[in-house]
């Protein structure tokens, strides 16, 4: 692969996660992807870095992606998937580690129809084909924890019969 090539391909997991990409020295000729970064700046062409001199506090910043959304709010709740921290109204939420990752899995995907069967493979890493008590109870809570009112839920919403909706 192409050093060009490297950048595309990286692109996409870089939404989610920063992307630290090593490159042979014989790799550095392809002029088009020696870029020096700002620190502010997406280092995802960097080739060589043998002159690049950083603050010992730039590591998180340089690596840091501006496409990249690391906290999430809405009516009321604020939060951080990288720290799992979570506050509502001011005061912190308590989530166990499955809540969260269905939290974080409907917030990524809002206002999108989410089948119970999609919840549960890409969450819960099951195949079934009935509907888990876990995954139903998984969602009440996070009404019950996250909603001002828990009965007329604003963001958690039931689709009768086919999954969930997010509404942000």
């Amino acid at each position: 692969m192409s050093a060009s090539d490297i950048a595309e391909e990286f692109r996409e997991l870089s939404r989610y996660l920063p992307v630290l990409v090593l490159v042979p020295k014989s790799a550095a000729h392809d002029e088009t992807t020696q870029k020096k970064p700002g620190l502010d700046k997406s280092v995802t062409g960097l080739i060589d870095t043998s002159d690049v001199c950083l603050p010992l506090d730039a590591p998180k910043v340089w690596l840091r992606n501006p496409n990249a959304t690391d906290t999430f709010e809405f009516g009321g709740v604020t939060g951080c998937f990288s720290t799992m921290e979570l506050l509502r109204n001011g005061r912190p939420v308590t989530l166990t580690s499955q809540e969260f990752k269905t939290l974080a899995y409907l917030i990524k995907n809002p206002r999108r129809v989410i089948s119970r069967d999609e919840l549960l493979s890409e969450v819960w890493d099951m195949r079934t084909t009935r509907v888990p008590g876990p995954l139903i109870t998984h969602i009440l809570k996070l009404r019950n924890k996250l909603e001002s009112d828990p009965a007329h839920p604003k963001h958690f919403h039931t689709v009768h019969c086919v999954g969930y909706r997010f509404l942000p």
